[in-house]
C-alpha cells in the first residue's frame, strides 16, 4: 500500500470514528432528557449535583489535596448541570426548581 493510500485509509477511520462519537454524544444526550422527564430522574440527576456541591460557593481551605478534590467534585456537578440543560433547557430548568423548593421545604421542617 502506497503511503497515500494509507493517508487515506486513516481519514475515512478517522472519519468513522468521528462519526461513531457524535452518534453517542447524540444518544446521551436522549438518554439524559429521557431522565429529565420523569420526576424521579431530575431527583436522582439533582442528588448527585448536590453530592458534587457544584452550586455552592467554594471555600478554601489549608489543605491543598482536599482542595484540588473538592474542586474536581465540583467540576463533575457542573458537568452534570451542563448535560441537563444540553439535553432540556427547560427539563433542566424544572430540576433545579424542583431542587430548590424541596431544599426549602426541608429548611422550613427543621
Amino acid at each position: 500500500m502506497s503511503e497515500k493510500e494509507g493517508s487515506l485509509v486513516s481519514e475515512k477511520r478517522q472519519d468513522d470514528l468521528r462519526r461513531k462519537e457524535s452518534l453517542r454524544v447524540d444518544q446521551v444526550r436522549v438518554d439524559i432528557k429521557a431522565v429529565l422527564e420523569t420526576p424521579a430522574g431530575r431527583r436522582a440527576l439533582m442528588s448527585l449535583v448536590s453530592i458534587s456541591a457544584a452550586l455552592e460557593r467554594f471555600t478554601p481551605s489549608t489543605d491543598t489535596g482536599i482542595d484540588s478534590y473538592n474542586i474536581g467534585l465540583g467540576e463533575v456537578g457542573r458537568e452534570i448541570v451542563a448535560r441537563m440543560f444540553d439535553a432540556s433547557p427547560a427539563l433542566g430548568a424544572v430540576a433545579m426548581r424542583e431542587f430548590y423548593e424541596d431544599k426549602q421545604k426541608e429548611r422550613q421542617n427543621v
